[in-house]
């Protein structure tokens, strides 16, 4: 089977996915390869930090730290007992859950089959695993090089133009925006693919993959989940906005907790209701790491500067956990307004303004 992991979300901390419970979607493959490709972007974001700002890191270092030479190890094929070689491009990514296509079976079960002599038969296709906080050309590059279409610009062409309107989530985006808002969009389809694994036949063609990618979403909203962002007065593309950075922002916490990601979606959530700007860096991080060659950054400032608008920005700015879109619903009742973290990752909220400057002053200086 060719197994192409996506996404940034290896580094320094990052969020638990328990994407067993958020199985969609059907099935395909068969397979007989037995090279495992990992298209990893490695490394936590970080930049310089701002007292002024709402998130600052005590980290100066470069965001994007991974090895860009790929990494070959040993791996045990659970399903036949053999060892494999796996492709790992940089460090080794966090594992995703296991979203749309037929949900792969947990690690105890495949042992027991093994042991029993019933292990199924390895699949004759794609694996494609998308991790939080993936990119969405990190993601259609991974694709490419399963084979599905010839370049990222092909596939991002076919995002930008298909029917929408058989979609739930993809659909909402449609529907929320104008000609006007839409070009303000770096892509249309940025984080409307959900994390989690999903497995493809051979030669399938990119317009059946993306459909069933970008419908990922579509089953796993409740309809209390729906009933929830309309009582907060946000559609579900704004919802998956906010996720997407939190997710990005609550990254640093080795433990990947609920709390903190909660305590970050406070912050957004009392900024917005003032309305006072976001300030998240995290936001303009997005246009340097995931535009170019594709689209200009340029262009896009404006419309995703959180230091310049006091609303959410123009989308989503990667593909979030299920977590952060539960914790962008459900945000801890707090008055926060500022955090911070350590090296190590530890969280620290403010209510205010000054005791804002005595973390930053602690912690960062």
């Amino acid at each position: 089977m060719k197994r192409i992991h996506t996404g940034r979300a290896s580094g320094f901390g990052g969020g638990s996915h328990k994407g067993a419970d958020i199985c969609t979607g059907k099935a395909a493959l068969l397979c007989l390869l037995t090279l495992s490709l990992l298209l990893s972007g490695c490394g936590a974001a970080k930049g310089n930090s701002s007292a002024k700002g709402t998130g600052s890191s005590v980290q100066e270092e470069s965001r994007d730290s991974g090895s860009s030479e790929p990494v070959i190890r040993d791996i045990e094929d659970r399903s036949s007992g053999e060892t494999l070689r796996e492709a790992v491009d940089g460090e080794e990514g966090q594992q995703g859950g296991e979203l749309a296509g037929e949900p792969a079976e947990e690690a105890g079960e495949e042992s027991e089959e093994a042991n029993s002599g019933d292990a199924e038969e390895p699949f004759d296709g794609i694996e494609i695993m998308v991790e939080p906080r993936s990119y969405l050309v990190d993601i259609l590059g991974a694709l490419v090089s399963a084979g599905v279409g010839d370049s990222v610009e092909e596939l991002l062409e076919i995002t930008e133009t298909m029917d929408r309107s058989g979609f739930v989530t993809f659909g909402e985006a449609e529907n929320d925006m104008t000609p006007e808002t839409e070009s303000h969009r770096a892509f249309l389809a940025e984080g409307f693919i959900a994390p989690g694994v999903y497995r493809f036949e051979t030669g399938s063609d990119p317009e059946t993959v993306l459909h069933e990618l970008l419908a990922s979403w579509d089953g796993l909203w409740t309809g209390e989940m729906k009933d929830r962002a309309r009582e907060l007065g946000y559609s579900l593309p704004q919802i998956l906005t906010m996720a997407s950075i939190i997710e990005y922002e609550s990254s640093k916490d080795p433990e990947g907790s609920m709390e903190v990601k909660k305590d970050v979606s406070s912050v957004i959530h009392n900024r917005l209701d003032l309305p006072m700007g976001l300030e998240m860096d995290v936001t303009i991080f997005y246009l340097e790491e995931a535009l170019e060659p594709y689209r200009d950054p340029g262009l896009y400032r404006e419309y995703y500067n959180t230091y310049a608008t006091d609303q959410l920005p123009a989308g989503p700015i990667n593909s979030p956990s299920p977590e952060s879109v539960e914790a962008a619903l459900y945000p801890n009742d707090t008055e926060h307004f500022y955090f911070v973290y350590d090296r190590e990752g530890n969280y620290y909220f403010s209510d205010d303004y000054e005791t804002h400057l005595y973390y930053v002053d602690l912690y960062l200086n």
